[in-house]
């Protein structure tokens, strides 16, 4: 299947949801959560950013994999010696590879083929970048230049603008969701309350002034939208312009700790 990627450029991606990938044990290897990304970049003061170029295709194959793995096209049967797109097994495969090859190197976080650099001085910085391209040099692992950031003082990374105060919502997914017009069904409210919820960690009180709007999602209740669900969503909107960020941490600050009991 030919996809096309924002730059133009085709990306072919194996379609194996009727053959391979449903006989294939999928790896579970967690993502790093938001906190860990935090942690790893507390007291930055510059960033980088860099992108592993195909990254999937760094993967090699075996022999009797690449025969499973055989496509037909209209030029003749394709035979992959690297982990092609499209492998059910792929993202958990090279995350799992790329974490373990990176994750001695301070200040970074790397998720799928996005890594992230920082370091408390310019100095450390540069020196951590240069560990950073031994690595990847030494393992034949290429980056795409175009798509690389070199000590900025603000960069943005999985969806957050991250800085040395902390992170921050980007403008687009804020314009994005303050625009959003008023519901006419369901869809469109699970749409709308799926955009909110990628900031929650912004909001410690979305869950309940979002209650009224998703009470419209549940099956077999009829999509009235109420005072109530009206002024949910006027909330909402009043919440995600606001200039809450979530701070690196800071010991010699107070730390004060929310909690839910059961």
């Amino acid at each position: 299947v030919p996809v096309v990627k924002p730059n133009n450029e085709i990306r072919i991606c194996a379609d194996y949801s009727r053959t391979v990938n449903q006989y294939c044990d999928v790896p579970q290897y967690p993502l790093p959560r938001l906190e860990d990304v935090l942690s790893s970049l507390r007291g930055g003061r510059h960033f980088s950013t860099l992108d592993i170029f195909n990254a999937f295709l760094h993967v090699p194959t075996t022999p009797e994999t690449s025969e499973i793995l055989t496509i037909n096209t209209p030029k003749g049967l394709y035979r992959p010696k690297r982990m092609i797109f499209g492998i059910s097994a792929a993202p958990a495969t090279w995350q799992k590879y790329i974490h373990n090859l990176l994750v001695d190197i301070p200040g970074l976080c790397v998720v799928h083929d996005d890594i992230i650099l920082t370091a408390t001085t310019f100095e450390e910085h540069l020196r951590r970048l240069t560990m950073l391209f031994k690595r990847l040099k030494d393992n034949n692992l290429h980056v795409n230049y175009n798509k690389c950031k070199f000590l900025q003082d603000t960069v943005i990374y999985l969806g957050y603008k991250l800085d040395a105060n902390g992170i921050h919502k980007t403008t687009s997914k804020i314009e994005a969701v303050y625009k959003f017009p008023e519901p006419k069904d369901v869809k469109q409210t699970r749409t709308f309350l799926g955009m909110v919820s990628f900031y929650s960690r912004f909001f410690p009180q979305l869950a309940t002034m979002s209650y009224p709007l998703h009470q419209l999602t549940h099956k077999g209740v009829p999509f009235t939208w109420s005072k109530e669900c009206a002024a949910a969503f006027s909330k909402i909107k009043q919440e995600i312009t606001s200039d809450r960020i979530l701070a690196h941490y800071d010991p010699t600050k107070p730390l004060y700790l929310s909690v839910d009991a059961s």
